[in-house]
């Protein structure tokens, strides 16, 4: 049975109550009259007739001491009633209070569960998001190191091309073999640019660490258009009989540099 259906049951057997209540005052009280009535005719025949009737006196005394003990369970059961009653209005009021409570407790745990499922769903989204500008962050740790070794790649590629001696793990150098040809007259000639400058540098230097004979370093004007050079280095080795001087440049004198 659920709590509506107790609470109507309830009501109804206070009511029950109540109308046995209201018969059980009229039946005692009907019994107070009828012992008055009883009694009625004694008293007077008590008090005018002599000599007196001490039997009849002690016969009044126990009716009337009925009849007050009936009178005053009576009065004593109309008032247990109305407190019977005024205690059951406050014990519904305090039910009622209580339920109003409990109504007002659940509301707030309702209100407390949907912020809570709200509050986890925030988390949730909030966890999303950073899971999100992880992977986006992640992603441009990514990019930003493929940019980083492109530039190391660039930096390679374009940093100067540096010649140096080297020892060999057989005891020798790099530039042993070249000492065989010691005496060999050479002629370097590079546009005049930094990198291409720095590198011919580089060449001149070494080969005079072999005691080859460079007899000029030549710069040529990179934006003349009777000039074509390749890229990289290229040899061209002199006539036989031949001994190389700046005028030999393969370029021709007029793009030598001063």
């Amino acid at each position: 049975m659920d709590l509506p259906a107790l609470e109507t049951a309830i009501k109804i057997l206070e009511k029950s109550l109540d109308s046995l209540g209201v018969w059980l005052a009229v039946w005692t009280a009907l019994v107070v009259v009828g012992l008055i009535v009883e009694f009625a005719e004694d008293v007077k025949e008590l008090i005018t007739e002599r000599p007196f009737k001490w039997r009849l006196f002690r016969t009044m005394v126990g009716g009337f001491l009925i009849t007050v003990g009936v009178g005053g369970e009576l009065f004593i059961q109309f008032r247990a009633s109305k407190i019977e009653t005024d205690l059951r209005t406050d014990s519904h009021q305090v039910e009622a209070l209580l339920n109003k409570q409990a109504a007002d407790a659940n509301k707030e745990a309702g209100d407390a569960r949907r912020e809570a499922a709200d509050a986890v769903k925030g988390t949730a989204k909030s966890l999303a998001e950073a899971a999100t500008a992880n992977e986006r962050a992640s992603q441009a740790n990514r990019v930003a190191e493929e940019l980083r070794q492109k530039n190391l790649q660039l930096e390679k590629e374009f940093a100067p091309r540096l010649l140096a001696i080297r020892g060999l793990p057989d005891g020798k150098s790099n530039i042993d073999e070249l000492k065989k040809f010691a005496g060999t007259k050479v002629i370097l000639a590079s546009v005049h640019d930094a990198e291409a400058l720095h590198a011919a540098g580089s060449i001149k230097w070494l080969l005079e660490k072999a005691g080859w004979d460079v007899v000029v370093t030549v710069p040529i004007d990179p934006f003349s258009a009777s000039v074509k050079i390749p890229d990289g280095v290229t040899l061209i080795p002199a006539r036989e009989g031949d001994a190389p001087s700046r005028h030999d440049c393969p370029y021709g004198p007029g793009m030598e540099g001063s």
